[in-house]
Protein backbone atom coordinates (compact mmCIF):
# COMPACT_ATOMS: atom_id res chain seq x y z
CA UNK A 1 0.00 0.00 0.00
CA UNK A 2 2.01 2.87 -1.27
CA UNK A 3 -0.89 5.27 -1.75
CA UNK A 4 -3.00 7.01 0.88
CA UNK A 5 -4.77 3.74 1.55
CA UNK A 6 -3.59 0.75 3.45
CA UNK A 7 -2.03 -1.09 -0.04
CA UNK A 8 -16.99 -15.78 20.98
CA UNK A 9 -18.27 -14.06 23.98
CA UNK A 10 -16.42 -11.38 25.89
CA UNK A 11 -12.83 -11.93 26.98
CA UNK A 12 -11.85 -11.96 30.64
CA UNK A 13 -10.46 -8.64 31.82
CA UNK A 14 -7.03 -8.31 33.35
CA UNK A 15 -5.52 -11.46 31.86
CA UNK A 16 -4.57 -10.49 28.31
CA UNK A 17 -1.57 -8.95 26.54
CA UNK A 18 -1.57 -7.24 23.15
CA UNK A 19 0.94 -5.80 20.69
CA UNK A 20 -0.18 -2.75 18.66
CA UNK A 21 1.74 -1.52 15.60
CA UNK A 22 0.95 1.88 14.08
CA UNK A 23 2.22 3.86 11.07
CA UNK A 24 5.87 2.70 10.86
CA UNK A 25 8.14 5.57 9.71
CA UNK A 26 9.87 6.57 7.57
CA UNK A 27 7.94 5.26 4.56
CA UNK A 28 7.11 6.88 1.22
CA UNK A 29 3.54 7.73 2.27
CA UNK A 30 2.81 8.16 6.01
CA UNK A 31 -0.58 7.08 7.32
CA UNK A 32 -1.79 9.57 9.94
CA UNK A 33 -5.05 7.68 10.34
CA UNK A 34 -3.07 4.54 11.19
CA UNK A 35 -1.17 6.33 13.96
CA UNK A 36 -4.43 7.61 15.46
CA UNK A 37 -6.04 4.19 15.05
CA UNK A 38 -3.20 2.44 16.88
CA UNK A 39 -3.44 4.87 19.80
CA UNK A 40 -7.22 4.38 19.91
CA UNK A 41 -6.78 0.60 20.07
CA UNK A 42 -4.22 0.93 22.86
CA UNK A 43 -6.56 3.17 24.87
CA UNK A 44 -9.48 0.81 24.37
CA UNK A 45 -7.60 -2.33 25.35
CA UNK A 46 -6.02 -0.67 28.38
CA UNK A 47 -9.52 0.42 29.35
CA UNK A 48 -10.42 -3.27 29.41
CA UNK A 49 -7.40 -3.89 31.72
CA UNK A 50 -5.16 -5.39 29.05
CA UNK A 51 -1.39 -5.04 29.10
CA UNK A 52 -0.51 -3.36 25.79
CA UNK A 53 2.88 -2.94 24.11
CA UNK A 54 3.08 -0.31 21.37
CA UNK A 55 5.32 -0.01 18.31
CA UNK A 56 4.60 3.37 16.73
CA UNK A 57 6.16 5.31 13.87
CA UNK A 58 9.99 5.34 14.01
CA UNK A 59 10.13 2.68 16.72
CA UNK A 60 8.10 0.26 14.60
CA UNK A 61 10.96 -1.65 13.02
CA UNK A 62 10.82 -5.21 11.77
CA UNK A 63 13.49 -6.30 14.25
CA UNK A 64 11.54 -4.96 17.23
CA UNK A 65 8.30 -6.44 15.90
CA UNK A 66 9.73 -9.93 15.59
CA UNK A 67 12.37 -10.13 18.32
CA UNK A 68 11.55 -7.23 20.62
CA UNK A 69 14.03 -5.27 22.70
CA UNK A 70 14.36 -4.25 26.32
CA UNK A 71 10.88 -4.20 27.84
CA UNK A 72 9.12 -5.42 24.68
CA UNK A 73 9.06 -9.18 24.04
CA UNK A 74 8.25 -9.15 20.29
CA UNK A 75 6.18 -11.56 18.21
CA UNK A 76 8.60 -14.48 18.52
CA UNK A 77 8.21 -14.51 22.30
CA UNK A 78 4.76 -16.08 21.96
CA UNK A 79 3.39 -14.09 24.93
CA UNK A 80 0.68 -12.10 23.13
CA UNK A 81 -3.04 -12.84 23.04
CA UNK A 82 -3.85 -10.25 20.39
CA UNK A 83 -2.07 -8.29 17.64
CA UNK A 84 -3.24 -5.12 15.90
CA UNK A 85 -1.48 -3.92 12.74
CA UNK A 86 -2.19 -0.44 11.34
CA UNK A 87 0.40 -0.01 8.61
CA UNK A 88 1.33 -0.50 4.97
CA UNK A 89 1.34 -3.97 3.43
CA UNK A 90 2.08 -5.10 -0.10
CA UNK A 91 1.85 -8.12 -2.40
CA UNK A 92 4.71 -8.80 -4.81
CA UNK A 93 4.31 -9.74 -8.45
CA UNK A 94 5.07 -13.29 -7.43
CA UNK A 95 2.12 -13.27 -5.05
CA UNK A 96 4.10 -13.02 -1.82
CA UNK A 97 2.66 -10.75 0.88
CA UNK A 98 4.66 -8.50 3.20
CA UNK A 99 4.09 -6.16 6.12
CA UNK A 100 6.04 -2.91 5.68
CA UNK A 101 7.95 -1.67 8.73
CA UNK A 102 10.13 1.37 9.34
CA UNK A 103 13.28 1.48 7.24
CA UNK A 104 16.09 1.76 9.82
CA UNK A 105 18.71 3.26 7.50
CA UNK A 106 18.58 4.71 3.97
CA UNK A 107 19.75 2.15 1.46
CA UNK A 108 18.84 -0.87 3.62
CA UNK A 109 17.79 -3.93 1.69
CA UNK A 110 14.11 -4.86 1.61
CA UNK A 111 14.81 -7.70 4.02
CA UNK A 112 15.44 -5.11 6.75
CA UNK A 113 11.91 -3.69 6.67
CA UNK A 114 9.64 -6.15 4.81
CA UNK A 115 8.23 -8.94 6.98
CA UNK A 116 7.06 -11.88 4.90
CA UNK A 117 4.82 -14.88 5.30
CA UNK A 118 7.58 -17.33 6.18
CA UNK A 119 8.78 -15.18 9.08
CA UNK A 120 5.24 -15.04 10.47
CA UNK A 121 4.31 -18.67 9.87
CA UNK A 122 7.34 -19.74 11.89
CA UNK A 123 6.36 -17.74 14.98
CA UNK A 124 4.98 -19.55 18.09
CA UNK A 125 1.52 -17.97 18.09
CA UNK A 126 -0.54 -20.75 19.66
CA UNK A 127 -1.50 -18.39 22.51
CA UNK A 128 -2.61 -15.62 20.14
CA UNK A 129 -6.39 -15.56 19.95
CA UNK A 130 -6.77 -12.90 17.27
CA UNK A 131 -5.08 -10.57 14.79
CA UNK A 132 -6.58 -7.44 13.23
CA UNK A 133 -4.47 -6.59 10.18
CA UNK A 134 -5.70 -3.13 9.14
CA UNK A 135 -3.39 -2.96 6.13
CA UNK A 136 -3.89 -3.21 2.39
CA UNK A 137 -4.59 -6.62 0.88
CA UNK A 138 -3.81 -8.37 4.16
CA UNK A 139 -6.30 -11.20 3.50
CA UNK A 140 -5.52 -11.65 -0.22
CA UNK A 141 -4.00 -14.75 -1.79
CA UNK A 142 -2.68 -15.06 -5.34
CA UNK A 143 -5.31 -16.93 -7.42
CA UNK A 144 -2.54 -18.44 -9.56
CA UNK A 145 -1.06 -20.12 -6.48
CA UNK A 146 -3.15 -21.50 -3.59
CA UNK A 147 -5.08 -20.48 -0.50
CA UNK A 148 -2.32 -21.62 1.83
CA UNK A 149 -0.22 -18.57 0.98
CA UNK A 150 -0.69 -14.98 2.16
CA UNK A 151 -0.58 -13.14 5.46
CA UNK A 152 -3.87 -14.62 6.69
CA UNK A 153 -2.68 -18.16 6.02
CA UNK A 154 0.68 -17.44 7.65
CA UNK A 155 -0.88 -16.22 10.90
CA UNK A 156 -3.43 -19.06 10.99
CA UNK A 157 -0.71 -21.65 10.33
CA UNK A 158 1.30 -20.16 13.20
CA UNK A 159 -1.60 -20.88 15.57
CA UNK A 160 -3.75 -17.71 15.57
CA UNK A 161 -7.44 -18.40 16.17
CA UNK A 162 -9.11 -15.50 14.31
CA UNK A 163 -7.68 -13.25 11.63
CA UNK A 164 -9.34 -10.02 10.47
CA UNK A 165 -7.77 -8.80 7.24
CA UNK A 166 -8.60 -6.89 4.07
CA UNK A 167 -9.45 -7.83 0.49
CA UNK A 168 -8.47 -4.62 -1.31
CA UNK A 169 -6.44 -1.44 -0.67
CA UNK A 170 -7.69 -0.11 2.64
CA UNK A 171 -8.91 3.44 3.24
CA UNK A 172 -6.74 5.08 5.88
CA UNK A 173 -9.52 7.25 7.31
CA UNK A 174 -12.13 4.54 6.80
CA UNK A 175 -10.18 2.11 8.93
CA UNK A 176 -9.61 4.84 11.52
CA UNK A 177 -13.40 5.18 11.83
CA UNK A 178 -14.33 1.51 11.72
CA UNK A 179 -11.73 -0.03 14.05
CA UNK A 180 -12.93 1.55 17.35
CA UNK A 181 -16.43 0.24 16.61
CA UNK A 182 -14.99 -3.20 15.87
CA UNK A 183 -13.24 -3.35 19.24
CA UNK A 184 -16.25 -1.93 21.05
CA UNK A 185 -18.46 -4.68 19.64
CA UNK A 186 -15.95 -7.38 20.48
CA UNK A 187 -14.87 -6.40 23.98
CA UNK A 188 -17.72 -4.25 25.34
CA UNK A 189 -20.66 -6.12 23.84
CA UNK A 190 -19.12 -9.61 23.78
CA UNK A 191 -19.82 -10.22 20.10
CA UNK A 192 -17.72 -12.57 18.02
CA UNK A 193 -15.20 -10.89 15.72
CA UNK A 194 -17.51 -11.62 12.79
CA UNK A 195 -20.50 -10.16 14.64
CA UNK A 196 -18.56 -7.09 15.76
CA UNK A 197 -17.29 -6.49 12.22
CA UNK A 198 -20.79 -6.80 10.77
CA UNK A 199 -22.16 -4.28 13.26
CA UNK A 200 -19.34 -1.80 12.61
CA UNK A 201 -19.76 -2.12 8.85
CA UNK A 202 -23.52 -1.59 9.05
CA UNK A 203 -22.98 1.54 11.09
CA UNK A 204 -20.49 2.85 8.52
CA UNK A 205 -22.87 2.02 5.67
CA UNK A 206 -25.66 3.91 7.42
CA UNK A 207 -23.51 7.03 7.58
CA UNK A 208 -23.11 7.14 11.36
CA UNK A 209 -19.48 7.72 12.32
CA UNK A 210 -17.46 9.19 15.14
CA UNK A 211 -16.24 12.65 14.06
CA UNK A 212 -18.52 14.63 11.73
CA UNK A 213 -16.22 17.68 11.67
CA UNK A 214 -13.25 15.60 10.60
CA UNK A 215 -15.39 13.94 7.93
CA UNK A 216 -16.30 17.34 6.46
CA UNK A 217 -12.63 18.26 6.26
CA UNK A 218 -11.78 14.95 4.60
CA UNK A 219 -14.60 15.35 2.07
CA UNK A 220 -13.32 18.82 1.16
CA UNK A 221 -9.86 17.48 0.38
CA UNK A 222 -8.81 16.40 -3.09
CA UNK A 223 -7.88 12.79 -2.32
CA UNK A 224 -9.31 9.24 -2.41
CA UNK A 225 -10.29 9.82 1.21
CA UNK A 226 -12.84 12.37 -0.03
CA UNK A 227 -15.11 9.51 -1.10
CA UNK A 228 -18.28 9.78 1.08
CA UNK A 229 -17.75 8.00 4.43
CA UNK A 230 -20.67 5.60 3.91
CA UNK A 231 -19.21 4.34 0.62
CA UNK A 232 -18.13 0.63 0.73
CA UNK A 233 -14.57 1.69 -0.15
CA UNK A 234 -14.13 2.78 3.46
CA UNK A 235 -15.46 -0.33 5.23
CA UNK A 236 -16.19 -3.33 2.99
CA UNK A 237 -12.65 -4.62 2.55
CA UNK A 238 -12.49 -6.23 6.02
CA UNK A 239 -13.10 -9.99 6.25
CA UNK A 240 -12.75 -12.62 9.00
CA UNK A 241 -10.79 -15.87 8.61
CA UNK A 242 -10.49 -18.75 11.07
CA UNK A 243 -12.83 -18.81 14.05
CA UNK A 244 -15.69 -16.30 13.82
Amino acid sequence: KMCRSRYSSGVRAGTRRALVVGNPLPVAVPLPGAAEEARDVTRQLRGFKWQVDELLERLATKARFLKGDEGLPGLYSGVYDHLHLAQHATVSRGGLAYLVFAQPWPGDTAEAFLCGEKEIAGAPLQRMESVVAAACLSAVTDPTMNEYLGLAAAFLQAGVGTYVGTLYPLSDIGSRRLVPELYRGRYEEGLTWAGALRKAQLRMAAGTWNDPQKDLADLASNSPDAIPPEHPYHWASFAVSGKP
